[in-house]
């Protein structure tokens, strides 16, 4: 309890100094994104909410989630960056392949066929996933400069575009320690910047058309298709929820064997 007062402390007063708001616990807030999508409300909490409004704006927290029930449930602590972008875009996933992140952890991922194989040895670090008939928006998107940027700063992180914001789930993040802080900014900076840019030049096709003189509201500017991804079940945290309570009488079966 004491740790948990003097890191609330101490990045309360990080972000004063910044000139950031601090906010202890927001479970209760809508995120968005896969894991308000996925995991029950009463399975996940949000901590240590940090929000920036400029140079780079964004807000962070750390989300605690738990994946199945009883004896099989697995938890799952990510720190999740929500970044604002120019313009809605197509919903694109990038699971690391390197770590077990957020996105992978979930009950539910990508189906196979809406998998993206991208050049470069880009596919071997992250496995990219659009709607269907958005591969090529998707290209238009993930030039070779925004993956080598990809692959330079954040091979370690899941990323998703949902409508008007990328969400990035990293590692636990110790934001008050300096060297770490650093690298946090830079990842966001870099990604603010390039993501930016280029959804500010996207126009979805299939978007259906506005009067002139209609105002464009939040929501007009991409397709339904194009916020769709479909996604499969994840067998392994199912199974491990029902094996789980088995293993102590597997156990004992095997010890009065042995005896």
């Amino acid at each position: 309890m004491r740790r948990g007062i003097r890191r609330r402390a101490a990045l309360w007063t990080l972000a004063t100094d910044l000139g950031w708001e601090y906010a202890a616990d927001v479970s209760d807030r809508v995120w968005g994104g896969s894991i308000d999508e996925q995991i029950p409300r009463s399975a996940r909490t949000t901590l240590d909410d940090v929000a920036a409004p400029e140079p780079t704006p964004f807000d962070s927290a750390q989300r605690v989630f738990s994946v199945g029930d009883g004896e099989g449930a697995s938890l799952h602590t990510t720190r999740m960056v929500r970044i604002p972008l120019s313009a809605e875009a197509p919903r694109i996933t990038l699971r690391s392949r390197r770590i077990a992140g957020a996105l992978s952890a979930l009950p539910r991922v990508p189906r196979g066929w809406n998998e993206l194989t991208l050049e470069g040895g880009f596919s071997d670090v992250f496995e990219v996933s659009v709607p269907d008939a958005y591969e090529v928006d998707a290209l238009y998107l993930l030039t070779p400069h925004l993956m080598a940027i990809l692959l330079d700063h954040a091979s370690g992180c899941d990323l998703e575009i949902i409508d008007g914001t990328l969400h990035l789930y990293l590692s636990p993040v110790d934001l008050t320690d300096p060297a770490q802080l650093s690298g946090f900014l830079a990842v966001v900076g870099v990604l603010h910047e390039r993501f930016a840019r280029r959804t500010a030049l996207y126009r979805d096709e299939a978007a259906p058309p506005l009067d002139a003189e209609a105002h464009r509201r939040a929501g007009d500017s991409l397709s339904a298709a194009a916020r769709a991804l479909d996604t499969r079940t994840r067998f392994g945290p199912i199974l491990a929820a029902v094996l789980a309570p088995l293993l102590p009488l597997a156990l004992g079966l095997v010890w009065m064997q042995v005896g």
